[in-house]
């Protein structure tokens, strides 16, 4: 049950049961951005820093052992996690299964309906980035507009032996995690032109684990195979090769020296009009523009009840149904029957 529901959202985070997708790719832009920009300041980290990096529930790559590479990928993770334990199966539903937290992963509000749904869509996967960026900007930044490790943030995280906690973090890297995690979604919950530049339509996920999906209305299903990290055919790989690209040069915006910090932000509006752009006229008539991801759409419909998105919706929609009465009070979460469990 928990394996099948760690496929819910996007590039997998690293768990005893998955991959670290997401850590890995983070990871990948962090060093390009070092590479052009320098290590940065150092820092020394105070003993219960130390202990806290020492007690991640992921690797930290031995190259990147610091206190702001480590809350850089925190933050990554805390699009997914939100403090929970990464196996956590009946409370990561809920998280997975919010509405509003849609946005964080680049997948469509329920009520982002075609024919606008993804426009819509995107822009809210936009302006999510550009906020984060913004709050690692004007909160995380020193008078020299570089990461001030003094600027904190509390973020909740849960460490391999002392559980969940709330760790103060340095606001920018933190913050720019966060955006990170988005940019990376948006590569792997979209149809895209075959250059990967523009989008064609937004993933759906909510209606999918729900039951309820149409596809001309709602835009395609989330689709686990546009999630893998490794063993990739070109396109899937050419897909990771941009998001690492797209990350690190978002990173890098953020960070470049050479650039006023109030500017950084025209920087960083131009790299969102270039990888994420709408290509108009595409609809479940014409296949979504011909997407190249429509391959993915095709094995899954010929795939055997029991496998890949469907039994990940399955189990989700059986973990949301026993999560339902809990979470009943919550406005804005979805809440989901145990019978939709039957709809595979």
């Amino acid at each position: 049950m928990l394996l099948a529901a760690r496929s819910a959202h996007g590039y997998t985070y690293q768990s005893p049961i998955s991959e670290g997708c997401h850590e890995q790719l983070a990871a990948e832009a962090l060093r390009s951005v070092r590479g052009a920009l320098g290590p940065g300041d150092p820092y020394a980290p105070s003993r219960a820093e130390t202990a806290l990096i020492d007690d991640l529930a992921f690797d930290l790559p031995a190259d990147l052992g610091d206190l702001g590479a480590a809350s850089l990928l925190l933050g990554v993770r805390d699009n997914d996690t939100k403090g929970h334990q990464g196996i956590d199966a009946f409370d990561l539903s809920a998280v997975h299964g919010d509405p509003a937290s849609q946005r964080e992963h680049c997948l469509r509000h329920p009520d982002q309906d075609e024919p606008n749904g993804t426009a819509g869509a995107l822009a809210d996967c936009r302006d999510y980035i550009r906020s984060r960026v913004a709050a690692a900007v004007t909160e995380g930044l020193d008078a020299a507009g570089q990461p001030d490790m003094n600027a904190r943030t509390v973020l909740a995280v849960y460490l391999a032996l002392n559980g969940r906690v709330s760790a103060e973090l340095p606001a920018f890297w933190v913050y720019m995690g966060q955006a990170l995690h988005a940019m990376e979604d948006a590569f792997t919950h979209t149809f895209r032109s075959p250059d990967g530049m523009r989008v064609r339509v937004v993933l759906n996920w909510v209606e999918f684990a729900e039951g309820t999906l149409v596809e001309a209305r709602d835009g395609p299903p989330h689709l686990s195979a546009l999630d893998q990290c490794a063993g990739l055919d070109p396109m899937r790989q050419s897909r990771q090769d941009l998001a690492v690209r797209a990350s690190a040069e978002i990173l890098e915006a953020a960070l470049d020296p050479a650039v006023a910090p109030a500017a950084r932000l025209t920087v960083v509006d131009g790299l969102l009009d270039a990888y994420l752009t709408l290509d108009p006229g595409c609809n479940t008539a014409n296949r979504w523009c011909d997407a190249p991801e429509n391959v993915y759409l095709e094995r899954r419909g010929c795939a055997a009840t029991g496998t890949g998105d469907a039994t990940a919706a399955a189990v989700v929609a059986l973990a949301l149904g026993l999560a339902a009465v809990a979470r009943r009070r919550r406005r804005g979460v979805v809440v989901v029957a145990l019978g939709v469990a039957l709809w595979v």
